[in-house]
């Protein structure tokens, strides 16, 4: 497996991260479409609960620091101008940075430390295609019932040829719809059907639709992109990003834990001040196995930025025992269990370590009904895979991810946080700090 390496400096990032800090954030409402204006829904019904539990114990506060070694090629950084936004492209000539604590010294927390690579198998369907038809990702698929071979990709454009988000994409057969999934930022979907894999019929047509315009076409072909054009100009939405993080606090994440909540407290931060005419909503929630404490603890969207980030940094490890959690459980919440806005980008990132329980009744179907919903209501799953994982975890991760038009991030051992992290089948990647990494995705799936 080859790898290029073009972590940021770390510098750069914690200049831009002391200056972000000063923060944002706002009041909760119960208009998302803006004041007065159409798409007026309820305040959130749901709240922050416990499904299987109560209460979550404080997290401790670090009591060792130390400071980074950083490259003189990061210098220039220091000097950037106050307010400056995010890091949106990697800079290929600096060096990966090195964490150098003193001997015996435990490395504190902080944004900027953790790295990460991503993958996206609908832009490398063909590769995808092959590592399924390997033996053991075969039986995989056998085990939970779920194939993601039958992808259909379908363009839509509108009247003037502007690619269109937010566009439902249904596949027909004989006029009754078999999968659907929701158009991303470039106007493209990817709808998997027969993920049962239990021989249902192939569609016979496709069909876009978005607000009062529509396009169909007959004979739709899995092999080619088909492209639709609707029959009018698509009025824009206003932007509205419904953001939420479902995080795994196992005791297996403890190595970790503490490291992403600070990642994670910076993502959101400079998400919020890099976006100010988008309105942003987030939702953290978090969850554990039967038996623990609780399985899931959610929390409503909400514009408070700074509630939920206090939220964020309550959290500690515990419970767990056995590899599996209750992933179903959480993945079944996150979509079904929040008032998602109709008209809003919806990224969901899953952040875990271990796979579901495959031995629980009904599971295999749970997992395989809800990333079916996801897709098909535009909710996109971009799963954060800790050390740890194995490839279990991985082929659920990234079928999770593909079919809800996602991609597949994943932490890597350059940062030298953490146990041994699993080497992804893939092709080459690069490697990037997660903060970035992850900014850079909200960004491009707003874009």
């Amino acid at each position: 497996m080859k790898r290029r390496n073009r972590t940021l400096a770390l510098a750069a990032a914690l200049a831009l991260i002391l200056a972000l800090l000063a923060g944002c954030g706002g009041t909760e409402s119960a208009d998302p479409a803006g004041e007065g204006g159409a798409g007026t829904v309820d305040a959130p019904v749901y709240g922050d609960g416990v499904i299987g539990g109560t209460g979550v114990a404080e997290a401790p506060e670090p009591e060792v620091f130390y400071e980074a070694a950083l490259t003189a090629d990061t210098a220039a950084e220091d000097s950037a101008a106050p307010g400056v936004g995010i890091i949106t492209d990697p800079v290929p000539s600096v060096e990966p940075f090195v964490i150098e604590p003193p001997p015996g010294a435990e490395i504190t927390p902080q944004a900027g430390l953790l790295t990460a690579g991503t993958w996206n198998d609908n832009e490398n369907f063909a590769l995808f295609t092959e590592v399924l038809g390997r033996e053991e990702w075969q039986e995989l698929q056998k085990l939970w019932s779920l194939r993601p071979t039958r992808r259909y990709a379908v363009r839509v454009t509108d009247a003037d040829q502007a690619p269109v988000r937010g566009a439902l994409v249904e596949l027909l057969r004989g006029g009754e719809t078999i999968a659907s999934a929701v158009t991303d930022h470039n106007g493209d979907a990817f709808v998997y059907c027969d993920l049962a894999g239990g021989g249902q019929y192939e569609p016979d047509a496709v069909r876009a639709t978005y607000g009062g315009a529509a396009a169909a076409r007959d004979g739709v072909r899995a092999e080619e992109r088909t492209e639709l054009t609707l029959d009018a100009a698509a009025a824009a939405n206003e932007k509205t990003l419904d953001l939420m993080f479902m995080v795994d606090t196992t005791g297996s994440m403890g190595d970790e834990l503490e490291f992403l909540k600070e990642e994670l407290n910076d993502v959101i931060r400079r998400v919020s001040n890099a976006n100010e005419g988008m309105r942003v909503r987030l939702s953290v929630n978090f969850y554990r196995d039967e038996g623990d404490e609780y399985e899931v603890k959610y929390f409503a969207f909400t514009e408070d930025i700074d509630k939920a980030l206090e939220n964020l940094r309550a959290q500690s490890s515990a419970g767990g025992g056995d590899t599996p959690e209750a992933v179903d459980t959480a993945l079944e919440n996150a979509v079904n269990g929040h008032e998602w806005y109709d008209g809003s980008v919806k990224l969901l990132f899953f952040v875990l370590d271990a796979p579901p329980h495959s031995d629980r009744q009904g599971t295999p179907e749970r997992m395989r009904d809800n990333v079916a919903a996801a897709a098909r209501r535009g909710i996109r799953i971009l799963p954060v895979v800790s050390s740890g994982a194995d490839t279990e975890t991985e082929f659920l991760m990234r079928t999770a991810a593909a079919v809800t038009g996602g991609a597949y991030v994943f932490l890597t051992d350059d940062s030298g946080i953490g146990y041994s992290h699993l080497e992804p089948t893939i092709g080459d990647y690069d490697v990037y700090p997660l903060n970035t990494l992850l900014v850079d995705l909200i960004n491009e799936y707003c874009g």
